[in-house]
């Protein structure tokens, strides 16, 4: 009876290695949560743009202590509660950054970086009427910031470290 059970459950091994398997979905991860929280920290408005991904593509010059590159940010444009749509996206930003220039598409965007409080820089980017979502590009440049410690020779460097922390990761 067992050698039986066994002789199934092998044939039945043989018979699903011969047949196509379906393809896995990519993974998405969900969209962050964020009506219920609240960062008095942070000048971004939660409920004007949805922010899915952000991918850095960075140059790490460690002799100039300096950081250029890019972050790429998909974002889809949300209705408010007052059923219109937002025209400009907030961002936080560091004092030590300084941006070059915001894409989408390949249409330069209008923004100004200003100073937000006591924690950091705030970016407004004026987004075009036909926005709905896809990726905004933005490309700037920084000597660091309370996040980042740029080690010296006698401390094994040159080498920068980097910690994530809410406020310091602007």
């Amino acid at each position: 009876e067992a050698d039986k059970e066994i002789r199934d459950l092998m044939r039945a091994l043989e018979d699903l290695k011969t047949q196509p398997q379906p393809c896995l979905p990519c993974f998405e991860p969900p969209a962050l949560d964020l009506k219920d929280l609240e960062d008095g920290s942070s000048c971004f408005e939660r409920d004007t743009y949805t922010i899915r991904h952000a991918v850095f593509d960075w140059t790490v010059d460690l002799e100039k202590r300096r950081i250029e590159g890019t972050v790429t940010l998909s974002a889809t444009r949300c209705q408010t509660r007052s059923h219109h749509e937002p025209t400009q996206l907030r961002l936080d930003a560091h004092r030590a950054m300084t941006v070059e220039s915001i894409r989408w598409r390949l249409m330069s965007l209008d923004f100004e970086k200003t100073r937000w409080g006591d924690v950091g820089d705030e970016i407004v980017v004026e987004m075009p009427d036909d926005f709905r979502e896809g990726d905004v590009t933005i490309t700037y440049g920084t000597t660091g910031g309370p996040a980042s410690t740029w080690l010296r020779p006698k401390q094994g460097g040159p080498a920068l470290y980097a910690t994530g922390q809410c406020c310091a990761n602007r």
